[in-house]
């Protein structure tokens, strides 16, 4: 299911953006039953009637239809909230990391991380999209956060890039790992916090100030 389409001012605004809401809620399906390599610009453009050009005059490649389709995926199932600098740091990445683990843990985000392995192989673009869309978006936000703590002293100075995206890894390789082999895995919310502060703990003692 699409997220609610968003209200927009104008009769004819509004009618284009529930075409639009239309195709991505036919895309997201055709995604996840068919894969990436099986989905098709004329099938999905079959299911929602009227011509091709229809849709191409929206999304001109089945590629921007796929960012589009990961952007309203995120939105609803993987939300991209920014922690604050200045509080205290150590708190503030177990609860960034207990957050972005459950989000990871969901049936919804595991679905397209399984579509995305499955596929990348053969269509390079689909990783790439995947990674600028999702993992690297993440990457650069929490940097944002390692930016300031470095600024005001409370962590030593390094590439906050690169430490960024050593703490998703180090949140990902227990529990989600094990989910995706699937091995059932305990997934309980304390559970799913021990695995947090493991991260930070791993992370603070690497980067934080001796």
């Amino acid at each position: 299911m699409i997220a609610e389409c968003p209200k927009v001012g104008g009769r004819r605004k509004a009618r284009r953006e529930e075409r639009r809401c239309a195709i991505l809620a036919i895309a997201r399906r055709h995604f996840q039953e068919l894969g990436y390599g099986g989905t098709t610009m004329s099938g999905i453009a079959a299911e929602l009637g009227g011509s091709k050009g229809t849709l191409w005059a929206y999304f001109p490649s089945k590629e921007e239809l796929f960012t589009a389709v990961l952007d309203s995926w995120i939105e609803q199932y993987a939300p991209m909230r920014e922690p604050k600098p200045g509080q205290d740091l150590h708190r503030t990445l177990v609860t960034y990391c207990t957050e972005f683990l459950t989000i990871m843990l969901s049936p919804e985000v595991s679905a397209l991380y399984r579509l995305v392995i499955a596929e990348a192989q053969r269509f390079p673009e689909l990783g790439r999209i995947f990674y600028d869309r999702a993992p690297r978006r993440r990457q650069r936000m929490l940097a944002r956060l390692l930016d300031a703590e470095i600024r005001s002293g409370r962590l030593s100075p390094h590439d906050t890039l690169t430490a960024s995206a050593q703490l998703h890894h180090s949140c990902l390789f227990h529990l989600f790992m094990y989910n995706l082999w699937g091995l059932d895995p305990d997934l309980t919310p304390d559970r799913i916090e021990q695995d947090a502060h493991a991260a930070v703990a791993l992370f603070m003692n690497g980067y934080s100030k001796r």
